[in-house]
Parts: C-alpha cells; structure tokens; sequence
C-alpha cells in the first residue's frame, strides 16, 4: 500500500504578517483614494459654478417693459414688451413714413437737412438711391438749395402694402412755406409706390457701425421707388 508523502507547507510567518497588514490598512487606504476622487469631483463642480456665476453676472439682464397710460393718467395696460418681428406690418409702415418724411422734407437749417438726406439715404439701395439723386440733380427739386427760399413739411396721410407683394403704397401731403416775401403757403399731394427688402443687421462692434444701425435699426431698405405728384400748387386756405 503506497503512502502519499506530500504535506501542506507550513504557513510562512511573512505571508500571515502581510495578510494582516493589509486586513488592518488596506480599507482606510482605499476609503481614502475614494474620497480623494470625490473630492476633486466636487472640486470640478464647485469650479464649473463659479465661471457660470461670473458669466451671468458680467451679462445684462434686463426685461423691456411696458406701461400705457391713457390722457388721464390712468394705467390701461402694463406688462413685458413682447419681441417683434422686423417685417411686421406696422414696423414697415412705420418706417416708410419716416423715410418719405426725411427725403421730402425741406429745413431752412443746414445742418438739420442734411440729417434729413442721411436719415433717408440710410434706407435707399442703389437702384432707388439711382432714382433720388436724379431728383436731387436738378436745383429746382434738391433740398439744399430750396433751403434758401423756402421750407416744406409733410404730412404722410397712408402707408398701405399691396396684396401679394414687397411693395407700399405711400400718399402725403407738401405744404411749402415762402422764407421771404410773404408769399401764401401753397399744398400739393403726392402718392409713391416702394419696393423694399429686409435685411437685418448684425451687431454693431464699431461706431461706424453703431452709427449705421441707429439710422435703420430694421435693416429695411427701399430697392425701388417712383413717386408723382397728385395735385401741386394749391393755395392753402
């Protein structure tokens, strides 16, 4: 009968100290490098807060709003002004009224003229632009040189589209006034038929630009124009 003569070794003295150490030091080590790693996460976030905090506070934050009073002083409607659409119809209206009103209007005063021509020009694409300074050409019609002798206001009376396309009827009303010589007051009516186009600006980053944004902050340009007179030279009663 054989006799199996292999025996388990003896546990090395070494090999148990090791066991124990880690048994005793290994959990506190591990629990520190896990609180470590939570603590540079928490370091990360704390960071990603602090630059979104700093970015929202260094922006404007502000809120248009709207109070209408009635001619008594009473409030009839208050709340947040609503974002407009730059080719809504009263913006267009509004806008070509403006513009008819600068580049027909005569001012004794040089300086507010020329305000006039560049409101106006600040409007005009080139093929309309064409058409203005040819009006513009013959003295008889350029507001530099009517300055002189007379001054003449405008009343638009209608700015309306026409159905189906990028074009405005315009009507006003002229009524020049004589500087010298006490000559009467004469009224004419006029009617133009403009073509316009929207182009929206973008931000302004220069004052050049800034400039050119508060003359036509819609971007809407005039790219045709023809106007004619209705009626000219009545006597204002």
């Amino acid at each position: 009968m054989a006799v199996n003569s292999t025996r388990a070794a003896p546990e090395s003295t070494y090999l148990r100290a090791r066991d124990a150490f880690l048994n005793v030091f290994s959990d506190p080590v591990r629990g520190r490098r896990n609180w470590q790693l939570a603590a540079f996460g928490l370091l990360l976030v704390n960071a990603f807060l602090a630059v979104s905090y700093q970015r929202l506070a260094s922006t404007a934050q502000w809120t248009p709003y709207i109070v209408k009073v009635d001619r008594f002083g009473q409030v009839v409607y208050s709340g947040p002004a609503e974002k407009t659409n730059p080719a809504d119809p009263n913006l267009v209206a509004y806008t070509l009224r403006q513009f008819i009103g600068n580049v027909r209007r005569v001012s004794s005063d040089p300086a507010a003229q020329m305000e006039f021509i560049n409101g106006a020009y600040a409007h005009l694409a080139k093929n309309a632009a064409r058409y203005v300074n040819q009006h513009f050409s013959d003295p008889a019609n350029d507001p530099r040189v009517l300055g002189r002798s007379v001054s003449r206001t405008v009343t638009v009376n209608s700015a309306l589209p026409i159905p189906k396309s990028n074009t405005w009827k315009v009507q006003w009303t002229e009524e020049d006034l004589p500087l010298q010589g006490g000559g009467a007051a004469t009224r004419s009516s006029w009617e133009a038929y403009l073509t316009v186009e929207i182009v929206p600006p973008p931000q302004p980053t220069t004052d050049a630009e800034w400039d050119k944004f508060y003359k036509n902050p819609l971007g809407l340009y005039v790219v045709e124009i023809n106007w004619t007179p209705i009626s000219t030279g009545e006597a204002k009663p």
